[in-house]
């Protein structure tokens, strides 16, 4: 409106040659305390959100440490019978649906047993529930017959070699990238080499100049970048080199291309003590498995191998047709 007035006086000629001084520094004043409050609304803003963080920081370091209980009992390694869940329910807090329910599966010991579903399903939660990062809401999963709360939490920790999707990139030499699945052989050269070339990899590392001793990332200028992919197969081949009783791969193929997948199937196929548990939305890779889960809205669905899920005709063997469609030539 000021600026409307001062184009109005000035068309009327009634503006003396003083005046225009005055009204020019007048207007900057006014835009100078519009900008300055403006700012500060927003600091204002900013600060009240920034509220919010602060207080849910604080409330959740108040909150008493959970200590999952930890019995006596060894995991024995490789396992002897398997693992099993008995009617397994888990809710997370705050929330009134179960994430998963009902859970029955009997895991054989040396199966390789694949988990699949659509986005939400509970898939990641139970294989958390397998790693026993949660403790069950209702039922109980067992080693070998044992429960797992009457299992030593150290033993059982280092029985379970977990890669989730959101796995971590170490920044450090490959030695150290892959021998962290098991420390106390991480100077084994020659099962570092065998892991890596199970994941394939072995030529990659051969190239670099350090080769076993070749730092990875470029925090370090010596560094090397792999690519997204080569990461995921660098913490395929840490959990590989743990040799542990149970392996949980959780997505290991989602910055794989073709090739490098065939790696990984041949991983899945590859009969060997190791329990293995994989969850995949690629279902071409986990074909092979020895048993098939297929969860819905937290439960499972259908289990079997892939030939007969095909022949159920149910929720796998639609997701498989629709995967398979994009590779069909008309």
């Amino acid at each position: 409106m000021i600026y409307g007035v001062a184009v109005y006086f000035a068309l009327q000629d009634s503006i003396e040659v003083g005046d225009v001084g005055r009204l020019a520094a007048y207007l900057a004043a006014v835009g100078s305390v519009a900008a300055a409050s403006g700012a500060l609304l927003g600091g204002i803003g900013l600060l009240h959100q920034n509220s919010l963080y602060v207080q849910t920081a604080f409330s959740f370091l108040d909150q008493p440490a959970i200590e999952l209980p930890s019995g006596s009992e060894n995991v024995q390694n490789p396992l002897r019978e398997g693992a099993s869940l008995d009617n397994v329910c888990y809710t997370y807090p705050g929330r009134s649906k179960p994430a998963v329910t009902g859970i029955d599966l009997k895991i054989l010991a040396g199966q390789t047993v694949a988990i699949v579903g659509k986005n939400g399903a509970g898939k990641s939660t139970l294989v958390k529930l397998l790693a026993r990062l949660y403790a069950p809401t209702s039922g109980e999963i067992f080693f070998d017959s044992v429960a797992v709360s009457q299992l030593d939490r150290d033993s059982l920790r280092s029985s379970i070699s977990v890669l989730y999707q959101d796995f971590n990139k170490y920044e450090l030499p490959v030695r150290d990238v892959v021998g962290f699945g098991d420390l106390a052989h991480r100077q084994d050269d020659e099962r570092i080499w065998e892991v890596l070339d199970k994941v394939g990899l072995k030529d990659v590392v051969e190239n670099y100049p350090g080769k076993l001793d070749q730092q990875l990332g470029r925090f370090f200028d010596s560094g090397i970048q792999p690519s997204g992919g080569q990461w995921q197969r660098f913490g395929i081949a840490r959990t590989l080199f743990a040799r542990p009783a149970i392996r949980i791969l959780d997505e290991p193929t989602a910055s794989l291309d073709p090739r490098a997948e065939e790696f990984f199937v041949d991983i899945v196929n590859e009969k060997s003590p190791t329990t293995q548990i994989v969850v995949s939305h690629k279902l071409s890779t986990i074909r092979e498995a020895d048993l098939i889960c297929v969860m819905d809205e937290g439960t499972i669905s259908e289990r079997g191998t892939h030939a007969e899920l095909m022949q159920m005709n149910g929720l796998y063997a639609e997701m498989f047709t629709a995967q398979a469609k994009g590779f069909s030539i008309d």
